[in-house]
């Protein structure tokens, strides 16, 4: 799988979606759904968005709430301002949390997947002509 980069200098505002992992060293403003998929938010990263994502890994900040369906790292450079659910979190010493925290099952990424996957027919229709 593929890998986008948000770098430091970029400002990006809107709905952010797709079937590559992310890195986010840049600003998010809006919302990030990435169900199928796995979103790095860098130490420089700021977003303000909700977020869904089948793994999350956070060295920057978070404004807004988050879904993750499989597991989600917090930093501890990373700071997070919102409720998080996922089935497996880890929490490093330092980090920072202002909100609720729910350790639930979410639907397992592969569920998430075929509905990513029709959301996205043109991609999936280039993946399957470059083959």
């Amino acid at each position: 799988m593929t890998t986008a980069n948000i770098g430091e200098s970029i400002r990006f505002e809107g709905t952010l979606s797709g079937l590559e992992d992310v890195v986010v060293d840049g600003d998010v403003k809006g919302s990030i759904r990435l169900p199928a998929c796995s979103l790095t938010v860098g130490p420089s990263g700021r977003i303000d968005a909700d977020i869904e994502a089948g793994n999350l890994t956070v060295l920057g900040h978070i404004t807004g709430n988050i879904v993750c369906l499989e597991r989600m790292r917090l930093c501890n450079t990373g700071s997070i301002d919102g409720d998080v659910r996922a089935p497996r979190i880890l929490i490093e010493d330092g980090a920072v949390v202002r909100g609720r925290i729910e350790v639930a099952k979410t639907s397992p990424a592969s569920e998430a997947v075929p509905q990513a996957k029709s959301a996205f027919p043109s991609a999936q229709a280039a993946r399957s002509a470059d083959s």
